[in-house]
């Protein structure tokens, strides 16, 4: 049964489209502006920060960033298609630094509350 849902998960990453082809898709040979490209204009910080790990920025505005990750095999640790926490965090914290979006941003810490609810 394990093995039928680690199949499953790698599947799924594996038919998953890159983000950046679902724009290029819908542009049928138009010029589009890149969003992220154009984003990352108006970002002071975290200017060499690989979008591949830690997700491409979406929104940009005063006080609010949006970041979507696109993960992949490669970030699975477990049998059951598990990506690991840090990739996560990584994404969160790359959101966080630009909302605030000032040339030398650190995150020093962060809360994560459970639901309380167990996955079984």
């Amino acid at each position: 049964m394990v093995k039928n849902k680690l199949n499953l998960a790698k599947d799924a990453i594996d038919n998953l489209t890159d983000f950046n082809e679902n724009f290029e898709d819908d542009a049928e040979g138009e010029n589009l502006v890149d969003s992220a490209n154009f984003l990352n204009e108006d970002l002071i910080t975290h200017a060499k920060i690989k979008t591949s790990l830690a997700g491409n920025l979406t929104e940009l505005k005063k006080g609010f960033a949006k970041v979507v990750l696109q993960t992949t095999s490669e970030m699975i640790v477990d049998e059951f298609g598990l990506i690991h926490s840090g990739f996560i965090f990584g994404s969160a914290e790359y959101a966080a630094v630009a909302c605030i979006n000032e040339e030398n941003v650190v995150v020093i810490g962060c809360r994560s509350k459970s639901s309380g609810k167990s996955m079984k």
